[in-house]
């Protein structure tokens, strides 16, 4: 085991918290499953304070911390683990995928949350038309005041196996389990933006293959634009 002392790059909050190793470390902050207890920001790496370690050859002076740690690892073991198998059934799909599966995941199930983002939500379009569709109906439904209910008995016949998709194979299911209203939020506004820069990187490689074979002055132009908001990103 080894212990961080770990900062808030939105708060300046500065916490300790125990990890497996320094690889798991990294897979739980990649994974989104490392937040500050100040203010629930996922911007938190570690402080350049060296880290502490529990050398097993010395377990009987540690009896009272390998108690505690056994106790505050089990439910992010129990969360790494399903997050592994989740990986693994959904690794056919790509990252644009998953992120639109995410925020439709969302979506489905706090509805009241996504009625702050909803301007925001409009204003990304899917690459999956499938996808988009589903988005649609949701947002035209809520501003017409619709609850949760109702939202799935209008869309639960046309989109049965796409509801199911998304329900099995969205990484934010395990997440969310231990999030708040506020902390839900902040996470969809992080996948809006991700999601909004895979799509321009998209267009990007797109623009510039079709460039390769015709050197359009309006293409060009229109790279440019994104590479810009893609470096300010």
């Amino acid at each position: 085991m080894i212990k961080y002392n770990l900062l808030c790059s939105s708060c300046s909050e500065n916490f300790d918290s125990w990890f497996p190793s320094s690889k798991e470390f990294e897979k739980l902050k990649k994974l989104k499953l490392i937040n500050c207890p100040n203010c629930n920001s996922f911007n938190v790496k570690k402080s350049l304070m060296s880290p502490s370690v529990i050398n097993k050859k010395n377990d009987n002076n540690n009896l009272d911390s390998k108690k505690y740690l056994e106790i505050k690892n089990k439910q992010n073991y129990q969360i790494l683990n399903e997050t592994k198998t989740l990986h693994q059934k959904n690794s056919h799909f790509s990252k644009v995928q998953i992120k639109e599966f995410s925020i439709l995941f969302i979506m489905l199930n706090f509805p009241k949350i996504v009625l702050k983002k909803i301007e925001d939500i409009s204003k990304i379009i899917f690459l999956s038309e499938k996808n988009e569709s589903l988005k649609k109906i949701i947002i035209s439904s809520l501003l017409e005041g619709d609850n949760g209910e109702k939202i799935q008995s209008k869309i639960s016949a046309d989109y049965k196996k796409l509801i199911e998709e998304i329900q099995e194979n969205s990484n934010i299911q395990i997440i969310v389990k231990v999030k708040n209203d506020e902390a839900i939020l902040e996470l969809l506004s992080e996948l809006l933006i991700e999601l909004e820069e895979l799509n321009n990187l998209k267009k990007i490689e797109s623009l510039e293959k079709e460039l390769i074979n015709n050197l359009d002055e309006n293409s060009y132009s229109e790279l440019i634009k994104l590479k810009s908001q893609v470096n300010r990103e």
